[in-house]
């Protein structure tokens, strides 16, 4: 979002009636100022068990990412502080995660540590003799960057090898490039991915260039010189079997960045074609950029098939030349892979389902285990009514993992120091120091009182938010402090973050049995369960199953027939030749969806029937698996009108940015619900730090298409529970749009 930081403090127009004219609106860089400064107020704090352990074991976390063969994204950034006490004489740590700091030089982290350090106040039995250490992954070299910062104002910079334990490397310009691109990429998919984000995590914006205009072009074309080297920034392992061009974080990000700039789409397709001139050994890199950013913005469909095409046609007469078993051919057969999805794709949404399913069928050849071929070959046989078709496909889709292999080893380090404590709405007490460590922590904290500390103490962090950028009273006084972030692989629904006994009250035990960590749908079995949800809308539940009888041979069926397997010719039916097994995975996923649907009919048949606010939730997620959008817009409507749900809030503005394909022409949130849903959502992500809000960015984006930027924010300063704190952030965003549109317009 505000990916920019500026520094004069300037307070922005207002006209006196509330209301912003064309010319009063605030440049970003203006809006955010306030923003801007006073994060370091908000900073949480985490205390650690024993001084050092968080820099010891990052050490330990990133050799056991390397070791593995997938560094991935590797550890987010961390700040970690180093305090004396005085009357103790005694160490002790203090640390947090942070994203979204420019590290293309140690100038801005020492900035940054300084600017920590000017706004902390301490007691008197705490020493000054503070030290501060900035920790950042280069996932390009496997190093990890950290810049000490002493209280005499020096500082000293180290890259670590990790894996070979040694501080003796001297960092180099291309080093430090390495490092600010490492820190883009994370940044950003760290933000719009909830399951990889940690308690205690500060997302900051950027600190790169005076506007927000260079900012983004800055940051664009950082991303496009290093697509060559995308193969090395690891891949999400639920999407893909292996890394390929398209498959990897930096492609991740360069998408999702566009989309919150979608102004600067001409500039990013300029420059990729500067750079296939100036570069032509890595031509291909900028040109499936180039299609990836055509193609997500959905604006531009003749010129990305253009592309695609001229892309396509020489690398297809290759084939027959490559050699065998060998890397570079497997990753240009990924690549044209790639390539026919896109196509494939396209042809689809034109309805023009037998070139999409020829398309599909090469595509599968070339790359056996990419899903998307797979995905689109069912696909075309779903649109063409050819159901048994699409089981086969299906079932014969790469089985890809429910959760990412880095996150399963990042987070499992992170769950072994128990430093969290979820207050469960309240139902227990959540504070986790002894008597001396809330003593240090009171010694760094001094401005707080020590009831208020405790209230906002979950475990051992301190979640303390004292600018109050964002904050709405009904959100930051009572939900935010009772369910805490939700954040982490159990944020998929509230049931971890509600107390025990409101699980416990909930009468229809096959409601939680489908709705628990272990029967959450991944990436991957989500896709296949919109493609079984097709079949079952065309066709019906009884329909599906009799496609699936005839298609698969089950388990049962095997062991029955086994004796009798043969005709009184000794042959084998052909009935049954025709069959296959069906992989258990997708045996599974049927088994889930006919729990679901079940559930969503007993529902249905019963909308009178009360429920508490968990249920409400719980029954909405089912309905969205199942398809019934209406009713589940009213479930998940009814669970935030019982007690705002981040979780419910999600999934309705999801539904407002990306309808689903079905019901284009319905709505099923007008904009009016959508601002009051996503006013609170901007509030509670700023609670626990967000400042860097990617998808609330989308949203208001689309909002301002649809009413214009000042209807939109006329709309917003009139709710109920808006006020100038809240205004401050969503100005910010509001200027962020203004401020590329314009430079779309020149």
């Amino acid at each position: 979002m505000n990916l920019f930081w500026p520094s004069e403090t300037q307070k922005p127009n207002e006209a006196p009636d509330g209301y912003y004219t064309s010319e009063d609106l605030p440049s970003a860089n203006k809006a955010g100022q306030f923003l801007n400064q006073n994060i370091f107020h908000s900073c949480p704090r985490i205390l650690e068990k024993k001084f050092g352990e968080c820099l010891h074991n990052r050490t330990h976390l990133i050799k056991d990412l390397i070791c593995s063969g997938n560094a991935g994204l590797g550890p987010i950034e961390i700040v970690h502080m180093s305090y004396s006490n005085k009357h103790d004489k005694e160490e002790f740590g203090e640390y947090f995660y942070v994203t979204g700091v420019e590290v293309s030089s140690p100038s801005v982290p020492v900035e940054f540590l300084k600017a920590l350090r000017s706004n902390q106040r301490i007691s008197k039995n705490i020493s000054n003799d503070i030290i501060s250490t900035y920790c950042c992954f280069n996932f390009f070299s496997n190093l990890d960057i950290r810049i000490r910062y002493d209280a005499d104002g020096t500082f000293q910079t180290m890259a670590i090898d990790c894996n070979k334990e040694t501080t003796d490397l001297t960092m180099t310009d291309k080093m430090w490039k390495e490092t600010f691109v490492s820190s883009v990429i994370r940044a950003i998919i760290t933000n719009t991915n909830p399951e990889l984000k940690p308690p205690g995590l500060l997302e900051c914006p950027f600190y790169v260039a005076k506007d927000t205009v260079s900012t983004c072009k800055m940051i664009i074309k950082l991303l496009c010189q290093f697509l060559p080297r995308s193969l090395d920034c690891g891949w999400d392992s639920t999407k893909s079997m292996q890394s390929t061009i398209v498959n990897n974080y930096l492609m991740y990000s360069l998408r999702s960045f566009i989309a919150i700039t979608p102004g600067l789409v001409d500039f990013t397709v300029d420059y990729l074609k500067e750079l296939t001139k100036n570069d032509p050994i890595h031509n291909l890199y900028y040109k499936m950029a180039m299609i990836i950013v055509l193609d997500h913005t959905q604006t531009k469909e003749l010129e990305m098939i253009t592309v695609l095409n001229k892309t396509l046609d020489p690398l297809l007469s290759l084939l027959n030349g490559l050699p065998s078993r060998n890397s570079d051919s497997a990753q240009l057969m990924n690549c044209i892979s790639d390539l026919l999805n896109i196509q494939a794709r396209f042809l689809l949404n034109r309805e023009d389902y037998e070139l999409a399913s020829d398309v599909s069928n090469t595509s599968t050849q070339l790359a056996l285990d990419c899903f998307e071929s797979w995905y689109n070959l069912a696909k075309c046989h779903i649109k063409k009514e050819e159901y048994g078709k699409a089981l086969f496909a299906i079932n014969s889709m790469p089985h890809l993992r429910k959760s990412d292999k880095f996150l399963d080893t990042a987070y499992s380090k992170f769950l072994a120091s128990n430093y969290y404590k979820k207050p469960l709405n309240g139902s227990r007490p959540h504070f986790d120091l002894t008597s001396t460590e809330f003593t240090n922590l009171c010694g760094t904290l001094r401005n707080w009182k020590e009831d208020e500390l405790k209230q906002q103490t979950f475990g051992r962090i301190a979640m303390i938010n004292e600018t109050k950028v964002g904050y709405i009273k009904e959100i930051w006084d009572d939900i935010a402090v009772k369910l805490g972030p939700i954040c982490g692989p159990q944020s998929v629904n509230l049931i971890n973050y509600v107390s025990p006994q409101e699980v416990k009250n909930i009468k229809n035990i096959n409601l939680i049995a489908r709705n628990t960590i272990g029967k959450q749908l991944g990436w991957f079995s989500g896709r296949i369960y919109e493609l079984l949800m097709e079949i079952v809308n065309k066709i019906g539940w009884n329909g599906l199953l009799n496609i699936r009888t005839e298609a698969f041979m089950m388990e049962t069926e095997f062991h029955q027939n086994s004796i009798n397997v043969t005709d009184e010719n000794g042959h084998i039916p052909m009935e049954t030749r025709k069959k296959r097994f069906c992989e258990s995975w997708l045996d599974d996923l049927f088994l889930d969806l006919y729990e679901d649907l079940k559930l969503s009919k007993i529902s249905l048949n019963n909308k009178d029937e009360k429920h508490s606010g968990l249920e409400w939730e719980l029954l909405g997620l089912t309905m969205l698996r199942t398809w019934h959008w209406e009713d589940a817009v009213a479930c998940l409507r009814t669970s935030i009108v019982a007690r705002f749900d981040p979780v419910s809030c999600q999934h309705l503005l999801n539904v407002y940015l990306k309808p689903p394909d079905n019901l284009q022409e319905v709505t099923l949130l007008d904009t009016d619900t959508t601002i009051s849903l996503l006013v609170k959502k901007i509030s509670y992500d700023c609670r626990y730090y967000n400042y860097c809000q990617i998808f609330n960015l989308q949203l208001l984006g689309k909002l301002c298409n649809e009413l214009g930027m000042h209807v939109l924010r006329n709309k917003i300063v009139v709710q109920p529970s808006v006020g100038d704190e809240i205004m401050i952030m969503i100005d910010t965003m509001l200027a962020w749009i203004g401020d590329l549109r314009h430079a779309k317009q020149s």
